[in-house]
């Protein structure tokens, strides 16, 4: 028996022929949970200069010290929903370490430490937003009363609304007031400005895998390797990338890998001819895309289509029956990692053929002493539009009116440090920024600019017709060395004596003679040393 079931009957539990007690029974049909709706949330605690009117009385006095994350709720699982001055202020129920999302008009679960307790006197937390069916569930706003079913016929116009109805009562009001009651709440909270209603891709996870997401296309995954790649595209793909093909990429051990990334799919436009796409069942998506179906709301906004069924029903008015399995096997790819088109994203794996991935062995320059072969093994890789690498140096000209007043406020003057380890005078390469400005580049063999086959200039003497760079110094004496032998050479024909008219000078004979020597057996030998044996260009 139960600790719980122990508490209520007590521990030998109820004999044959006992009654149970009326309270006990009432306890068994009690909601665990309760379900509310979200009329505001409160999340910048600077805005609340007024308490809501529609909160109960001594709920009031809760308001202005609710943390960060609460919320005004409306209880609907009480029989509370349709009075206008009985909302409650709910706190959130995990820490401010971890902070969920909720919207106004979205539905949450509501938590009392005692279930059956007269909630006055206590707090009462707010635990998640609650999940829905398949053509409802939406990471960026989850329209609770939306029907996921529709009747009408091919005529019938398609509207996504936020109608105010009542599923626990057939034809009743979610809340009081007209249809647009739930779209009211939506559009008065103090916060709207904070959210942007947007259609975002549905990730489908493996069975292992930890998702952390907001609302907006952005999503930290603790999984295992995957994704779309340069050679491996998501051309109308018939399932997800999830599910590894057991041939070509089968799931192995050792592959578990972070995935931070912001706007998965991301080419996905919101023009009319999108949103009235056919949705048949055997109708094509954007190829080589993951972006979602898009649909546009009463609100006037998109979103994602979590129901393209319905469009199926209403293009064809003669069958009655609605294709079951059509909103799971339409566009399956929806929402898959995909190095080629995401945004942005920081990847972090303990084994991946990386370069693959990121398509560097086919998208990469030629190279200059061998060829580049693609990597693979335990991998960081960071891919955007636009990649930054800051080093701070504050307490500059440019932002020093912009900088804290605060005393404690220190000068700091950075660094940067890009090293492949190695032995010193062997395979160490780096790239080292001092705070002074100082750039060095230290490598066994270091390549500027491209080879002949990608544009470059060409017709050296080094590794891929690269040119060796010239080293200062050694070009420095041997300019001095020339002009010293030139200086010499003239000093020699000067006054030169003539034997005659027609008759060679031996003086100058012997000067020019001098100076080819020299030529020959020294300067032309020291032109070699000018090159450098390291850094090469084009």
């Amino acid at each position: 028996m139960s600790s719980t079931k122990a508490l209520i009957y007590g521990k030998a539990g109820l004999k044959d022929g006992q009654t149970p007690n009326v309270d006990v029974e009432n306890l068994k049909n009690a909601n665990l949970f309760e379900r509310g709706l979200v009329i505001d949330t409160i999340s910048d605690v600077s805005l609340r200069d007024e308490v809501p009117s529609s909160l109960r009385q001594d709920q009031k006095e809760r308001f202005p010290l609710a943390p960060r994350n609460s919320i005004v709720c409306r209880l609907i699982t009480t029989g509370d929903n349709l009075s206008t001055d009985a909302d409650i202020v709910c706190y959130p129920f995990f820490s401010s370490h971890f902070a969920l999302p909720v919207k106004s008009g979205e539905q949450v679960w509501i938590f009392r430490t005692k279930a059956l307790s007269d909630d006055k006197g206590e707090v009462t937390y707010w635990l998640s937003r609650v999940s829905d069916m398949l053509p409802l569930e939406d990471v960026n706003f989850t329209p609770f009363t939306r029907s996921s079913l529709t009747t009408g016929s091919m005529k019938s116009q398609r509207i996504l609304g936020f109608p105010n109805g009542n599923p626990a009562a057939a034809g009743g009001s979610l809340i009081s007031g007209d249809d647009s009651a739930l779209k009211n709440v939506i559009q008065g909270s103090v916060e709207r400005s904070q959210f942007k209603l947007e259609p975002i891709p549905r990730l489908t996870k493996r069975p292992g895998d930890l998702v952390i997401q907001g609302s907006n296309n952005a999503l930290i995954s603790l999984g295992t390797d995957r994704g779309w790649d340069f050679k491996t595209r998501p051309d109308n793909p018939k399932k997800s990338n999830s599910t590894p093909n057991p041939e070509s990429s089968p799931l192995e051990t050792k592959s578990g890998a972070i995935d931070i990334v912001a706007g998965r799919g991301r080419y996905f436009d919101t023009d009319e001819k999108k949103i009235k796409a056919t949705r048949k069942k055997d109708s094509k998506t954007v190829k080589n895309s993951t972006q979602p179906l898009i649909a546009k709301n009463a609100l006037e906004k998109f979103e994602t289509d979590k129901n393209p069924a319905q469009v199926e029903k209403l293009e064809n008015e003669r069958d009655t029956t609605l294709n079951s399995d059509h909103n799971r096997k339409m566009n399956p790819g929806e929402g898959d990692p995909d190095f080629l088109v995401d945004a942005s994203r920081i990847y972090i794996a303990e084994n991946t053929k990386i370069d693959v991935k990121l398509g560097l062995d086919q998208v990469i320059p030629k190279a200059f002493f061998k060829d580049f072969k693609p990597q693979e093994g335990p991998s960081i890789a960071v891919k955007a539009d636009h990649v930054r690498i800051v080093a701070r140096k504050n307490k500059i000209e440019k932002v020093k009116n912009k900088e804290p007043g605060d005393p404690n406020f220190k000068e700091v003057n950075g660094s940067i440090r890009i090293v492949k380890e190695g032995n010193n005078k062997e395979t160490l390469a780096s790239i080292i920024i001092e705070p002074d400005g100082t750039i060095q580049i230290s490598g066994s063999k270091i390549f500027l600019g491209r080879t002949p086959d990608d544009g470059g200039a060409g017709g050296g003497p080094g590794d891929g017709k690269s040119q060796p760079y010239v080293k200062y110094k050694d070009l420095e004496d041997i300019w001095k060395d020339f002009m010293k032998e030139m200086s010499t050479f003239c000093d020699n024909m000067t006054a030169a004596p003539t034997p005659g008219f027609g008759s060679p000078s031996p003086k100058i004979d012997a000067a020019v003679a001098a100076l080819k020597v020299a030529i020959s057996a020294k300067h032309k030998k020291a032109i070699e040393k000018v090159q450098s044996k390291r850094i090469f260009g084009e």
